[in-house]
């Protein structure tokens, strides 16, 4: 008996200060969990979080972030499937201005149903700005922004 996998299935996760029951937790790699929600936007909305407890998404690993996106990506087919959708919202809210509630860096993953209306982020009643002015703003991240 391998009992490296009966410590992990024993491990406390947690989510931020937040203990998470094992009973509500359906995925489990190295790296990453995930777990229902107690409050669901829509059914099946789900959180996948790094094991590590971190805050911020910038501060995670690049292995980390290749574990939580492959994760992302296997939930979401799953999803679609169980709902019956083609649509699945994945979005991380990076602070406490973006929205974040619990200082644990996490994917909220949202089946969408067919005939749901979402304003979303892409909302249609923003007026579209002009090239020029998406240009603008491009040329100043190529000029402030250091990527690795």
């Amino acid at each position: 008996m391998d009992l490296s996998l009966i410590k992990n299935k024993s491990k406390v996760m947690k989510f931020g200060h937040i203990t998470i029951d094992d009973k509500i937790i359906f995925y489990k790699r190295k790296l990453v969990y995930a777990f229902t929600n107690l409050k669901p936007f829509l059914p099946g909305h789900v959180l996948l979080v790094p094991t590590r407890v971190e805050k911020n998404y910038s501060n995670l690993t690049e292995t980390e972030v290749m574990e939580l996106w492959i994760s992302a990506k296997n939930i979401a087919e799953n999803l679609k499937k169980y709902y019956h959708t083609d649509s699945v919202q994945m979005s991380i809210q990076d602070g406490k201005e973006a929205g974040q509630t619990v200082e644990h860096c996490h994917i909220h993953l949202i089946p969408i149903p067919e005939g749901y209306t979402s304003k979303g982020v892409d909302n249609e009643e923003r007026k579209p700005r002009t090239l020029e002015e998406m240009a603008q703003e491009a040329e100043i991240y190529k000029q402030n922004f250091i990527f690795n």
